[in-house]
């Protein structure tokens, strides 16, 4: 027995828009075959259209150019080109997550919890935190002598008698 087409689950379909704005259905999304997957998943895995091509297919008794042109083909087929462009643009999103996104939501984070909060003991905790932060370093101390008035002949002149004397201690 077969289920009625009314009973069937809607197909999921891209949303395409024509040349003057008009959405249209796209390609279905759910039509990927198994070697279609499996070719989509090695090429978003960083494999190369052939070698992707060659986990999927059997292209044993093919040549690299029939390989290289069926690779080629099938990557722009609509649903696995859509399938590949999501997967790449989920990859970049994943990216965007390095240290640098990070510290700066940690860093605005804090600048909320500092400003927002409703506890004056968490504010100062924010306020704190934020003073650690590396550029702002707040709290950081420094060591320097900032009572240093020597010139610059007289900073040359202590470093070649330092050079010297580490010379003389090695050679």
């Amino acid at each position: 027995m077969t289920t009625p087409p009314w009973d069937t689950p809607p197909r999921k379909t891209a949303e395409v828009v024509d040349i003057r704005g008009r959405k249209k259905p796209g390609p279905q999304l759910n039509k990927l075959t198994a070697k279609q997957q499996l070719f989509c998943n090695e090429v978003l895995k960083g494999m190369s259209l052939s070698e992707a091509y060659r986990r999927a297919y059997d292209a044993e008794n093919m040549s690299q150019r029939v390989i290289a042109t069926e690779a080629s083909r099938l990557s722009m087929h609509p649903q696995v080109s859509l399938v590949l462009e999501r997967g790449f643009e989920e990859k970049r999103r994943q990216a965007t997550h390095t240290s640098a996104s990070l510290r700066e939501f940690v860093t605005n984070r804090l600048f909320v919890e500092a400003t927002e909060a409703a506890s004056d003991s968490a504010r100062i905790s924010a306020l704190g935190l934020l003073g650690k932060i590396d550029h702002v370093a707040m709290f950081k101390e420094r060591v320097g002598n900032e009572d240093d008035t020597r010139t610059a002949e007289e900073l040359k002149a202590e470093l070649e008698q330092r050079l010297k004397a580490a010379f003389d201690r090695v050679g």
